[in-house]
């Protein structure tokens, strides 16, 4: 009888060992896939232009040349961005096409002041967009006030479609000029003008 105890509770240790084993191998192997499966992380998109890295000579005098607010500036950075998350870049001649319809004559100022040019990714917002490029985008000093720098950013529409984009501009010399958000095609118009004389 002592033995047959002794059986009994030799098996009971052996099961009771191996379904630790068992259950330890079952939650290693669940981490395991757990971790594979699982999607890797994303890194954030590093959507900042660093001002001073750019170029910080004034405009060219050159002919065509871009006013902001009636000051001649020089074209430093270019941000285009599709309206939604599922919207896309045009193709590059119907993006110069649209650029060129909004601010007439801007592509012969992009071929004369060679700006950096960013496409970012698409934005819920149309409205969000200015303040991501604010944001983005910093204007050293108060805005850009007192310094040689100012932008503009916001949607636009051309031939029934929407597009976001961004200037970032530098004048020759320090001045009032800011920033402002554009909501439409007018408000575009009144900050920013090619001079063609």
């Amino acid at each position: 009888m002592a033995a047959d105890s002794i059986s009994v509770i030799l098996i009971l240790a052996v099961l009771a060992i191996a379904a630790v084993v068992v259950c330890t191998l079952l939650v290693v192997a669940i981490f395991v896939l757990s971790r594979r499966s699982a999607p890797p992380k994303t890194q954030p998109l590093d959507l900042t232009i660093d001002i001073a890295s750019l170029d910080a000579t004034g405009p060219s005098g050159d002919i065509p040349q871009l006013t902001y607010s009636g000051k001649p500036v020089r074209l430093a950075a270019l941000v285009v961005a599709p309206v939604g998350r599922s919207g896309a870049i045009p193709e590059a001649n119907r993006l110069l096409d649209a650029v060129d319809q909004l601010i007439p004559g801007l592509v012969d100022v992009i071929s004369i002041d060679h700006p950096v040019v960013k496409f970012w990714p698409g934005q819920l917002s149309t409205q969000g967009f200015a303040h991501v490029f604010f944001r983005n985008v910093k204007l050293p000093g108060e805005r850009g006030i007192g310094t040689p720098w100012c932008s503009v950013a916001g949607k636009f529409k051309v031939d029934g479609s929407q597009y976001l984009a961004g200037l970032l501009c530098v004048a020759g010399e320090p001045n009032n000029l800011s920033e402002v958000a554009a909501d439409d095609n007018d408000q575009w118009a009144r900050v920013l003008e090619v001079r063609r004389s």
